[in-house]
């Protein structure tokens, strides 16, 4: 078996961009239009456990095994303990052979990302609103847009006292948590490897357009499957296996020549079968 790479994306975001309710419609999407589609969920917090205490792979790691493999007709699983967290292009490198790899987080991989910014959640507002400031000022996406993103705290809240004519009151100076806050949310912005931004906020959708990146509306899926599908999806391979003319020089018919034994066109199929989509064999020798 030829194992192919498969391509992969990332769908990023701020925490409740609903960055899950949209890689699962998408990955609906496009399994509908018939294509295998592998996914990868960047899960934060160490120790989570998908085994059932009591079932026996659990007992075998409970036991000490490293690594257990659970197998039943049509599916598989594996579960095994690793030192430090595995890198995202490890991950997509153990999954070969599908048509697109949908990746939920892992902003950090390298992989192209699509960028989700919803309305109805102030942190994509707010990096709606440095997003648009950074566009308009002609800013790489390379910025740092922590610095900048305190910096329009410091003046909005200065903005604020002055038109008040007054000290602001408790809660409206940012305090330390408040920029560690800033800092943490403005730290997940659209960057170089942004290939779209999927939102619904006006200000995003200017900034995407002035960085020359597609923006796609929120509740566009077949959109964004026809996006991916264009850019990303692996695409489908038809290879054409020549086994006809008179065979003149060779006396008798090239591919039924013996090769270690076997007939010659029989082991071309088995080489080339993994790698195809399609496999079409052309003769005059229908037999």
């Amino acid at each position: 078996m030829i194992d192919i790479p498969s391509p992969a994306v990332a769908v990023v975001g701020r925490h409740n961009s609903g960055k899950t309710t949209l890689i699962e419609r998408l990955i609906a999407e496009l399994t509908g239009r018939g294509l295998d589609v592998g996914s990868i969920k960047h899960h934060s917090h160490r120790g989570f456990d998908i085994d059932i205490p009591g079932k026996d792979s659990y007992r075998h790691r409970a036991a000490g095994a490293s690594e257990t493999v659970i197998a039943a007709p049509g599916q598989v699983a594996r579960i095994k303990t690793v030192e430090d967290e595995v890198e995202c292009s490890e991950l997509v490198r153990s999954m070969p052979n599908h048509d697109i790899i949908v990746v939920e987080g892992y902003r950090k991989s390298g992989l192209p990302t699509i960028e989700i910014m919803r309305s109805g959640n102030e942190a994509d507002c707010r990096a709606a609103r440095l997003f648009v400031k950074a566009a308009r000022e002609g800013l790489p996406l390379t910025t740092d847009f922590t610095q900048l993103g305190r910096a329009v705290d410091r003046a909005g809240n200065a903005a604020g006292r002055d038109g008040a004519g007054e000290m602001p009151g408790a809660g409206e100076v940012p305090g330390a948590s408040d920029y560690s806050a800033a800092a943490d949310a403005a730290a997940k912005m659209p960057s170089t490897n942004t290939v779209a931004v999927v939102t619904d906020i006006p200000d995003a959708e200017e900034a995407a357009a002035l960085y020359g990146i597609p923006a796609i509306g929120l509740e566009d899926v077949a959109a964004l499957a026809d996006f991916l599908s264009e850019h990303y999806v692996r695409p489908r391979v038809t290879v054409v296996i020549q086994a006809g003319g008179e065979s003149r020089r060779m006396g008798r018919s090239k591919a039924t020549v013996p090769f270690a034994g076997r007939p010659l066109i029989c082991r071309l199929i088995e080489r080339l079968s993994p790698v195809a989509d399609e496999l079409i064999i052309t003769t005059n020798e229908h037999d």
